[in-house]
């Protein structure tokens, strides 16, 4: 065989390994992105203190919203609500702007019964987004959980207002006409609630001997 052209298929070998290996270089994961990476694949599979590990270490690295944001769920799925309260706290921190962060936070709080700091989140959630069905829910929730039936009654009406499927803010909303004695409503909201599949709204029907 011609040495030149021997020579030619080395060097284009070569320069296919060469590029090959560059290409390889650019798609490599930065550690911060490949710890992250293995936090969310150990989210997807409940596996949440291996996801709390791969977290710091990426956080150690390059702290982010999307991390703490993330730890957070992982430290609240192992009812650790306290660490996930900070975490989604330093989120909002870092991203202002971003609601989910503000959602966990109030979720969170809500678990820790401090129900104050729970407003606070949903509070801010609502002037990014007045129409968040879920928020405006969940601050009924803890409205009712402080005996503000008034404003409980006013939040559950928007949410129902936004999303008629919701059946949790229904069976909640029952359960600020039940306490403000107005058992026909309720008993309607309950009965709502269950024919969506709520079971929680069944079982109050039941206990209230409604059903």
């Amino acid at each position: 065989m011609n040495p030149r052209l021997i020579y030619m298929k080395l060097f284009i070998l070569n320069q296919i390994k060469f590029m090959l290996q560059r290409i390889k270089d650019v798609f490599v994961l930065p550690p911060h992105l490949k710890w992250f990476k293995d936090g969310y694949a150990n989210m997807a599979s409940q596996k949440y203190q291996a996801a709390i590990y791969a977290f710091d270490k990426s956080i150690s690295i390059h702290p982010v919203y999307e991390a703490y944001n993330n730890r957070a769920a992982a430290y609240f799925y192992m009812h650790d609500y306290t660490k996930a309260a900070q975490d989604y706290a330093q989120a909002i921190r870092l991203e202002p702007q971003e609601l989910d962060a503000y959602l966990g936070l109030g979720i969170t709080n809500t678990k820790l019964q401090n129900y104050h700091e729970a407003l606070k989140a949903y509070n801010q959630l609502l002037v990014f987004n007045p129409y968040h069905s879920v928020a405006l829910t969940n601050r009924g929730y803890v409205n009712l959980q402080m005996d503000n039936y008034v404003q409980a009654l006013k939040d559950f009406d928007r949410a129902i207002a936004l999303d008629s499927s919701n059946a949790v803010a229904y069976s909640n909303r029952a359960n600020v006409y039940y306490q403000l004695k107005q058992s026909q409503k309720a008993k309607e909201d309950w009965q709502k609630a269950s024919d969506m599949g709520f079971k929680e709204a069944q079982l109050m029907l039941t206990k209230y001997k409604f059903g």
